[in-house]
């Protein structure tokens, strides 16, 4: 296995981990900061795992629109808590 193999299965577990993090964050203390967190890390986790399974087409399009929900989703989030 090459290393940029390895390196995207690790960006794609530390982001699942960060998913569920949010979500348990969230069902601790309700804030809704966390949803938004959470929701901005699942969009970078589609955006990872989107080449996995579309080898062959380019998804470029598809990873700069999921890149930039997140942001927005991160932006919201910040937003709500202050």
């Amino acid at each position: 296995m090459e290393i940029t193999q390895v390196m995207l299965y690790a960006v794609i577990a530390i982001q699942a981990v960060l998913v569920l993090l949010s979500i348990y964050f969230y069902s601790s203390y309700k804030l809704r900061m966390f949803i938004f967190m959470g929701l901005g890390f699942l969009a970078l986790l589609i955006s990872s795992v989107i080449p996995l399974f579309l080898t062959g087409t380019d998804t470029g399009i598809y990873s700069l629109l999921l890149q930039a929900g997140a942001g927005l989703f991160f932006a919201t989030g910040i937003l709500t808590a202050v």
